[in-house]
């Protein structure tokens, strides 16, 4: 799929112009991956050599996130050899903002030239198989927020409105997901995410139909950041980290404080296993 950069819809205006590039970035600084962390996810790349750290307040048109653990920040800088960008939060649909407000990082990657995006989320468990703190690779997802990104956004090309979601996640970087953590001997899955738009968390009926459908984890996340990703052309590799089981699955009841905790926990272990996916990227 190409990259697109130009559109013709209002609402897709880009973030930067040149003289703000200027201004914002480092001179000749062209990451070739992004990273976008979920809840809870923060600093743990030690091995980043950080050149930039740039607020989202001093990036015209971004909105920071309200959610605990979404720190609202950019990092700009070198990991295992690459040049990377690394998002220390997104927005959520249910805080309130526009599909438009919600992918402002994924629109940011494009036009910065990012080419390859690696998205993580922490999610609710329904595959009764996984447990807390495993790691799961995304091989596909099931929509169920009720909307989608692409609404209203066209590019110059007529017909690329309506993007191929065959093959979202790409099946060359799961291989590679997979075959590092199996090497390193980690717990890990590749399932499906179903998305929901939140931010109360799903029934006990709600969390067995899904199971039914066929999602294997649950959140409020990811999914809409990876259609605006294929529109954009850039190759996806989703991450989760479980977090907790979800309702009707498990007996406890779900709160944020234990996403975070949870988060917290094992995201020295998440990012490692990053580092080691974008060195062999």
């Amino acid at each position: 799929m190409k990259s697109r950069k130009i559109f013709i819809h209002s609402r897709c205006a880009p973030f930067l112009q040149k003289h703000l590039r200027k201004k914002l970035f480092p001179k000749d600084f062209n990451p070739e991956i992004g990273i976008i962390l979920g809840s809870g996810m923060g600093q743990s790349f030690s091995g980043l050599k950080t050149i930039a750290q740039i607020p989202y307040t001093a990036i015209p048109g971004f909105i920071v996130p309200t959610t605990p653990g979404h720190p609202g920040k950019l990092l700009l800088g070198t990991l295992a050899e690459k040049k990377v960008a690394l998002f220390l939060g997104r927005l959520h649909y249910y805080e309130g903002h526009s599909m438009e407000k919600v992918i402002q990082t994924v629109k940011l990657a494009g036009e910065l030239g990012i080419k390859t995006l690696i998205l993580t989320a922490a999610v609710g468990a329904i595959n009764k198989s996984y447990k807390t703190g495993q790691l799961v690779v995304i091989k596909d997802h099931i929509n169920s927020m009720g909307t989608n990104p692409l609404i209203g956004m066209r590019s110059l090309v007529a017909g690329d409105q309506f993007v191929d979601m065959t093959d979202c996640y790409s099946k060359r970087l799961q291989k590679i997901a997979l075959g590092i953590a199996r090497g390193l001997r980690m717990r890990i899955a590749s399932g499906v995410y179903c998305a929901v738009s939140g931010p109360s968390y799903e029934t006990k009926s709600e969390g067995r139909a899904y199971q039914v459908l066929g999602a294997d984890v649950i959140g409020m996340s990811m999914v809409p950041e990876v259609i605006v990703s294929r529109f954009l052309g850039l190759e996806v590799l989703g991450l989760a980290l479980v977090t907790n089981r979800c309702a009707g699955i498990s007996k406890e009841k779900c709160s944020h404080e234990e996403v975070l905790k949870t988060g917290k926990k094992f995201q020295l272990t998440l990012a490692q296993f990053i580092e080691q996916i974008v060195f062999s990227i």
